[in-house]
Parts: structure tokens; sequence; C-alpha cells
């Protein structure tokens, strides 16, 4: 008699699990380091009463610029092999503004945490598909459809509920969201149109733009904080909790890193997918720790925001669906840090050169 054999699905199989495995671990350790530094930021502001947002959300970009420059240039563990054909002019025509765009945002988002509860702005993330996609249409770099325009209206009217319903709404702290908004999306728009002159790897990416980051910070620090900083002895107040704010920084550097290790094991849908469950999770973590109210109105208008979200990944993924042209796998270019809108198909060069013409509108939208 012959013996049966026990058949493995092949989803279970070993070879299987240990390819799945970068992927599960990454995702897992982006949420952990994504929430950590949100609800650590929060902490520092509101808690600890240190009233430099700027400041704050440096220190991840200073240990990011570190890093890197270790890790490309003295270590050499990474190779750079596309950094090295960056000019003077291609420098100050894409990676500058790029900068200055993501220091804006960076700026801005942490000094929402200042004026919003932390519950509330997570809910507002997911508006960030509606700001990126009305900001691309008025760019002519994003058509009109109807699956995308509903999905869109579904996130606004959630939003909107949501903010109807939060009993702490603040009109500047709005007015922030969604001016860091903006200027991911012209860090988005920028990158789209630099690809098409030079491709960076992730780490690459993160290599020149966070020193430029930094740059566009000390700037901000200097015009808006330094008096804040001398008047109430800042860095003295960082000695009190030293560990908190080296904290911080590595928590910085480790959601760049972790951003780039999901999208590169798995892919930028998985990573907006995470994000949403995260930015949920952070919802309920986030109404512990600071004891934030949560009504049933904006229950309601997060999980119609939420059901937009989905709606809108679906059209992105598949915008040609029953027409059978398929979308070009997303680029893992350059991540913006933990709230990154979009990692972009690179354009093709006729739609590079209409954004290219379109940067100095998008100067005089912003």
């Amino acid at each position: 008699m012959g013996q049966s054999k026990e058949v493995q699905s092949p989803c279970c199989t070993p070879a299987t699990i240990t390819r799945a495995l970068p992927g599960v671990v990454a995702c897992v350790f982006w949420s952990v380091a994504s929430s950590a530094i949100i609800l650590l930021n929060k902490h520092l502001l509101s808690v600890h009463h240190f009233q430099a947002p700027m400041v704050l959300c440096s220190l991840g970009m200073i240990f990011s610029s570190v890093a890197t420059f270790l890790l490309c240039r003295v270590l050499r563990v990474v190779p750079t092999p596309n950094v090295d054909k960056v000019d003077l002019a291609f420098y100050c025509k894409y990676i500058l503004p790029a900068g200055c765009a993501m220091a804006g945002n960076l700026a801005l988002g942490n000094y929402t945490f200042v004026y919003l509860p932390v519950t509330y702005v997570q809910m507002l993330k997911s508006l960030a598909p509606a700001v990126n996609y009305v900001a691309l249409v008025l760019l002519d770099m994003e058509k009109v459809s109807a699956a995308l325009v509903t999905s869109v209206s579904l996130i606004v009217l959630g939003t909107a509920a949501a903010s109807y319903g939060e009993v702490a709404f603040n009109s500047t702290g709005m007015a922030l969201y969604l001016g860091a908004e903006l200027c991911e999306v012209a860090r988005v728009v920028i990158m789209q149109v630099m690809t098409q002159q030079q491709s960076f790897s992730p780490m690459e990416g993160l290599y020149v733009m966070a020193p430029t980051t930094v740059f566009w910070l000390l700037c901000g620090i200097v015009v808006f904080e330094s008096r804040i900083v001398v008047e109430h002895n800042l860095f003295a107040k960082m000695e009190e909790l030293p560990l908190l704010y080296m904290l911080a920084g590595t928590l910085g550097f480790c959601v760049n890193i972790s951003t780039w290790a999901v999208i590169k094991s798995t892919s930028a849908l998985t990573l907006k997918v995470v994000g949403t469950s995260k930015n949920a999770a952070t919802v309920w973590f986030g109404a512990m720790l600071f004891g934030s109210v949560v009504t049933p109105m904006q229950i309601w208008g997060y999980g119609l925001s939420l059901f937009g979200f989905g709606l809108y990944n679906l059209a992105k993924a598949m915008p040609n669906l029953g027409q059978g042209a398929p979308k070009p796998p997303p680029s893992p270019m350059i991540e913006g840090g933990p709230d990154d809108l979009e990692n972009p198909a690179p354009l093709s060069p006729a739609a590079a050169a209409a954004a290219a013409g379109n940067l100095p509108r998008l100067s005089r939208i912003l």
C-alpha cells in the first residue's frame, strides 16, 4: 500500500515564509517607529512644554544626515553612483527647493500638534490624498476621473464630519496641517520632475535630502524660534531629559529607513495600507495617553474617510480597470517621513516637461 503524502499549502512553505518575513518585520518596525515618534513629539511639546517644534523635528533630520554620511561616505556600505553625478545647477534647481518643501512639511506638521490633539491629527491624515489630488489636477499633472472624484469627496465629507465632532477644533491648527500637506505636494511634484533627470535610490535620496532639509530648518529656527530658544533656555530643558530627545532623533532616522525598507520589500501601496491601520491605532493610543475625547461623530467621520481612502487607493492601483492597460509600478524613490502622500511612478517625458513648466505655477499656488 502506498503511503499518502501530506500536501503543504504553497503559502505556508518555508521558502514563502522566508521571503515574506523581511516585509513583515519592516512593516512592524515602521508602524512602531512612526507611531512612537508622533506620540513622543506630542509628549515633548505638550507635557514637557518644549516650545520650539522646528528644533524638535530637526533632530531626526540631523541624525539622518550623520547616519547616511557614515553609511555612504565613511563605511561605504551603500553605493552612491547617482549622487556623484549631481552638479551645482541640478542641486539648486531641484534638491534645494525639494528640501525647502520637506522642511516646511516637517515644521508645519510639528506645529500642528501644538494646536490640535494627536487623535484628531491622525484622523486628518486621511485627508492627504484629497489635498494631493486637487493640487495635481490644478497643475495639470493628474486627470479628473469619476472614481477619484468620488473617493476624494468621501474623504472630504468624512474629514468634515470628524472636524465637526472635534471638541478641541482649532482653525490655526487646521491651517497649519493644510500648509504641511501643500508643502508635501510641492515636494512630490519637484521629485517627480527630478527623477526624469537623475534617479536616486532611497538611501541616496535621504543622503542628499537630509542635509538640505536641515539647512532650511535651521533657517526657520533662526527666524522664528531663536528668541524662544534663548528666552526659555530650551537647550537646558533638553538636558533635563537627554535620552528622550536622543530617542526623538533616532526615531526620525528609523522612520526614514524603515519607510524605504517597507517599499523595497513590499510596495508603496502596502505602505499606505499599513499606514492607515497604524493611524487608527495611534488614534486609540493617543486617546489613552493624552486623555483626548473622541466623539461618536468623529468615529463615524473617520470611518467614512477611511472608506474613501480605500477607494482612492483602489482607483490609483487600477486606473484602467477593464481596459487591459496595466499601470507602471510605483517608484520607491525618496521618502518624506511618516506622512508621505504618494510614492509616485516616474512621469513620462511629456508629463515631466509639463510638470517642469508648472513649477512656477506651483510656487504661485503655494
